[in-house]
C-alpha cells in the first residue's frame, strides 16, 4: 500500500541522519568545512526530487552590472546555460533561476533576522516572484513559546514576501501567502506549521512544486503534501503574521507616489 506521509517523512529521517556524520569525525574544529558538507548533502537530495526541467548548483546571480552575494543553492532552469560552470560551482543570469536557499547547520533565534535580510537582498536582485528559502537542519524555535522573537517578527514584516519558505528544522515550516492565494478573503500573511518530521518534506515539496511551473494533479497533491486534511490544521496561531489591507494599500500609495 502507497503511503505518502512516511515518504515524506523519511526525506527528514535521510537528512538528519547524516546530518552529525563529520562533525562526529571532525568535531567542532572545521565548521565551515561541515557547513559545505551539509549544503551538498542537500543539494544532492534535491536532486533527488526535483523536475529534469531545473539543475542546482552553487554560486552567484548576476543582473546587469550587479552581483548577489555567493548563494549556497541555486535552482536553475536547465534550457539556461550558465554564464560559468565548474561542477558545480555557477554564475548565472538571473533570468534562469527557479530558486535559491540559504543553508544553516542551525539557526539560532539571534540570527534570524540578518538570515533574512540576505536572503531578501538576494531575492529583490532577482525580482522575479521565485522561491526563495532558508533551510536549516536545526532551530531553536519551538511552538511552546507564546510568540516568535521580536527580532523574527520585525524582519519578516519588514522583507515580507521575498523570503518565503522556511524549513526550522524537521519540525517547523514557514511560507508566505500572498493576498489572496490561500484561505478566501485572507489578506496577506505568513503562517507557521507544527509539523513533526514534516517540515523538510514540505519545504522540499513547495521548492519542487514551484519550481516546476505546472499544475499538480490530484495525485500529486497528495504526494507531495499527504497530511490528511491539510496542513492548516496544524498552524501555530501565535506565530501568525497578518499584513491588513489597509496596510498594504498605503504601501502602494507611497510606492506609486
Amino acid at each position: 500500500m502507497v503511503n505518502y506521509l512516511e515518504f515524506r517523512k523519511s526525506i527528514s529521517s535521510e537528512l538528519i541522519a547524516v546530518k552529525d556524520r563529520v562533525r562526529n569525525l571532525i568535531g567542532g574544529v572545521h565548521w565551515g568545512e561541515e557547513g559545505r558538507y551539509k549544503e551538498n548533502v542537500l543539494m544532492q537530495v534535491l536532486r533527488n526530487y526535483l523536475p529534469d526541467s531545473v539543475r542546482v548548483g552553487t554560486g552567484f546571480v548576476v543582473s546587469g552590472e550587479q552581483c548577489s552575494t555567493q548563494i549556497d543553492i541555486i535552482v536553475y532552469s536547465a534550457s539556461i546555460t550558465p554564464f560559468f560552470k565548474s561542477g558545480d560551482f555557477v554564475i548565472i543570469e538571473k533570468s534562469g533561476v527557479k530558486g535559491i536557499i540559504e543553508v544553516k547547520t542551525k539557526l539560532e533565534k539571534s540570527q534570524i533576522k540578518k538570515v533574512i535580510k540576505d536572503a531578501h537582498k538576494n531575492g529583490e536582485l532577482i525580482e522575479s516572484q521565485i522561491f526563495n528559502g532558508i533551510f536549516a537542519y536545526e532551530a531553536d524555535l519551538h511552538t511552546t513559546g507564546n510568540a516568535l522573537p521580536q527580532s523574527a517578527i520585525d524582519a519578516l514584516t519588514h522583507f515580507k514576501g521575498k523570503v518565503n519558505n522556511i524549513a526550522f528544522g524537521s519540525n517547523i515550516f514557514m511560507k508566505y501567502w500572498a493576498s489572496g492565494e490561500q484561505r478566501s478573503n485572507m489578506t496577506e500573511h505568513i503562517s507557521f506549521y507544527d509539523l513533526p518530521d514534516l517540515a523538510i518534506g514540505y519545504f522540499i515539496s513547495n521548492l519542487c512544486e514551484d519550481a516546476s511551473g505546472v499544475l499538480l494533479s490530484s495525485e500529486q497533491k497528495e504526494y507531495y503534501y499527504p497530511l490528511e486534511g491539510g496542513k492548516e490544521q496544524k498552524r501555530i496561531p501565535q506565530f501568525e503574521i497578518t499584513f491588513p489591507q489597509e496596510q498594504e494599500d498605503a504601501t502602494n500609495a507611497n510606492t506609486n507616489s
